[in-house]
């Protein structure tokens, strides 16, 4: 019975190492998988949230008139940082859902609220155009 113990040891041993080399790949493949996707499609999101960023510019020199257009384009603009926060990780995704909620639950009142959002855009995507340079310099 003594072969057989260490045997049934042996591949107790060998199934446990197993594991941990499948969630070690398992951790590396998501770690890629978000790195490329990152760089894939983060530069096509900054340039429509860039493009809303600049369209709300334009329309909060005259805040009553376009009113509604501003609500669309924030609208809009949500979505594209929901989108950024999903993509993205650490400070940048808590600042991007920070922001999406921000938008989402308070509507500006005021051309001084929407020019607060708007710089707030504005910051989240100097903040994204940061990583993504950072993750240029990544091999």
């Amino acid at each position: 019975m003594g072969w057989q113990h260490t045997l049934a040891l042996a591949a107790d041993i060998a199934s446990v190492m197993g594991l941990m080399v499948s969630a070690v790949v398992w951790l590396n493949v998501r770690k890629l998988r978000a790195f490329y996707t990152f760089r894939a499609r983060v530069p096509e999101v900054i340039a429509s949230l860039n493009e809303r960023a600049s369209n709300l510019s334009s329309l909060l020199s005259d805040f009553e008139g376009s009113r509604q257009s501003i609500e669309l384009e924030l609208a809009e603009a949500a979505v594209l940082i929901r989108s950024l926060a999903k993509k993205s990780s650490g400070a940048p995704r808590a600042a991007a859902e920070s922001l999406a909620s921000r938008i989402e639950l308070n509507f500006p009142r005021s051309a001084s609220d929407a020019r607060q959002l708007y710089v707030a855009i504005r910051t989240l995507l100097l903040t994204f155009k940061e990583v993504q340079s950072d993750y240029n310099w990544e091999p």
